[in-house]
């Protein structure tokens, strides 16, 4: 089973290639090594990282991101202009978006 990051990674279309020095690393579509990773190669998301390479691709569309913050949870609703395409209500706010997204994949989005 694919990784929830390595599924993310790849619908905001990075590549996992060896390069040049042997190694396997993540590859932008210009075919520049990406970070961040970890040493295992692992995506690691941030909410900088997520609104860098994930946020641009999911609004390109005709989706939009509408946020519910409270207290104790963040609700993140991905939505087209007549129905709601995935939601999910999380603690923290970069994994609610995260497993949003992962959902609209799931979903062919």
């Amino acid at each position: 089973m694919e990784e929830p990051k390595d599924k993310l990674a790849k619908w905001a279309g990075f590549q996992w290639l060896k390069a040049t020095d042997g190694e396997y690393h993540w590859f932008d579509a210009n075919n520049d090594i990406v970070s961040p990773t970890d040493e295992e190669g692992n995506v690691i998301w941030d909410m900088n990282a997520l609104f860098k390479w994930l946020v641009p691709k999911l609004v390109s569309g005709d989706l939009y991101i509408e946020l519910y913050i409270t207290a104790e949870d963040t609700a993140v609703a991905i939505k087209r202009a007549t129905s709601t395409v995935s939601f999910v209500c999380q603690p923290n706010p970069a994994l609610a978006l995260c497993l949003a997204i992962s959902k609209l994949i799931d979903r062919g989005g």
